[in-house]
């Protein structure tokens, strides 16, 4: 009977430590996914983010502790069925030298049986064990798409003119194809969020890109608004030695791309993977300016750039560096009405206007119409265990755009 007992509960615990692994595989392989997604998104926040996440984190130390429990289960109850079978050896032991006369076969003295005592800590683990991976395994949970919850967000603009999270029920178009994206067709722009630049409070925000030429999967971004106000270098007007060229190619590129971002950034010595637009991309048609008119080159500056120092107009426009140098210690730069001018390359109140080719077969654009409302953009994907279809799910809003 006793032995019955014991097989029974080395049963049951191996069933419990199976269980407890496919399920805890599961939920890691997921939620693996999960933050390889969020991390990867250009809007990805770490507080924001990390509160989202405050609830897989603990159902994920859950797993992993009824694991561990239906491991000690195992241990508990092979350990006690061993002690088992030594008590038993030693009772069959007294028994024979009692019937011998107390004298073994070999000489030695009569033993007494050794029985373990039973120690009803080690019940009692085994009993609580035994709950938690059953609450664990058998745990309401409501799984959509076979596996998981999706929720998935991207960025709308609102009314004010800021980007916040909507849900993916609204009616925005999915990116099917790469040739979607063409850049200046029709008199009009695309726009994509790609990569984020300080903002409000000190916080990383996406960056908003105006599409100027797509070909064969190659797109040309220029920022839509002058993200930072610095000056193109002390004394000297070239490009290739300038100040604000290794400032774009090191710093901004290093903190403003994820690695994901990075891959799909197409490398450019001259003029740098990372540049300011020549005077020839400024006035060239392909790209939606014109030599007559600056009612497309002209640009507003972003909240951080404006509070550090950048000059803006009555109608809210600034002016902005280009790569191309004009007379000596000078280059020419974007007025705020659109029309070219020149500008000493030691001020620090003109701003700063980045361009970047990128590669879309990396970038993985996969929603959004190309609209400055809804633009082209990588999918922020939540992966969630949920309890109930639904609940609501609070996630981190910016208060602005760059």
């Amino acid at each position: 009977m006793e032995k019955i007992l014991h097989t029974t509960r080395k049963l049951a615990a191996i069933i419990i430590l199976i269980l407890s692994t496919i399920i805890g595989i599961t939920y890691t392989v997921t939620t693996c996914i999960s933050v390889y997604t969020l991390v990867c998104s250009p809007t990805f926040n770490v507080i924001g983010d990390m509160q989202i996440h405050s609830r897989d984190i603990i159902d994920f130390v859950v797993l992993l502790g009824s694991f561990f429990s239906a491991i000690r289960t195992f241990g508990i109850v092979v350990k006690g069925k061993n002690k088992s079978i030594a008590s038993a050896h030693n009772v069959t032991d007294y028994q024979t030298h009692h019937d011998t006369g107390g004298v073994s076969s070999g000489g030695n003295a009569t033993r007494e049986p050794q029985t373990t005592p039973k120690n009803p800590k080690n019940r009692i683990l085994a009993f609580v064990f035994s709950l938690l991976c059953i609450f664990v395994i058998f745990y309401p949970r409501t799984i959509s798409d076979d596996i998981t919850k999706v929720d998935r967000m991207y960025l709308q603009q609102n009314d004010k003119g800021e980007y916040d999270y909507i849900d993916l029920s609204s009616t925005a178009k999915v990116v099917l194809k790469l040739d979607v994206i063409h850049g200046w067709v029709a008199n009009e722009y695309q726009y994509v969020l790609f990569g984020s630049y300080i903002q409000k409070d000190g916080y990383y925000e996406p960056i908003l890109w105006r599409v100027l030429y797509a070909h064969q999967c190659k797109v040309l971004l220029l920022s839509e608004y002058i993200i930072d106000t610095r000056k193109f270098d002390i004394v000297d007007n070239t490009w290739a030695d300038s100040e604000i060229k290794a400032w774009l190619n090191e710093s901004f590129y290093s903190s403003s791309f994820s690695e994901f971002e990075k891959k799909a950034i197409i490398y450019n010595n001259d003029p740098g993977s990372i540049f300011l637009l020549s005077l020839q991309d400024l006035t060239n048609p392909n790209y939606g300016f014109s030599k007559d008119s600056g009612q497309n080159r002209r640009a507003s500056g972003s909240y951080y750039a404006m509070n550090h120092g950048l000059w803006k107009s009555s109608a809210d426009y600034s002016s902005y560096f280009t790569r191309t140098p004009s007379y000596e210690n000078t280059v020419y730069q974007i007025r705020s009405t659109g029309v070219l001018g020149a500008a000493s390359v030691d001020r620090l109140n003109i701003g700063i206007r980045p361009a970047v080719w990128i590669d879309l077969t990396d970038a993985c654009f996969d929603y959004g119409d190309g609209s400055i409302k809804t633009p082209f953009q990588k999918l922020k994907i939540e992966v969630k265990f949920i309890q109930n279809i639904n609940d609501e799910t609070s996630f981190s809003k910016p208060n602005s755009f760059v």
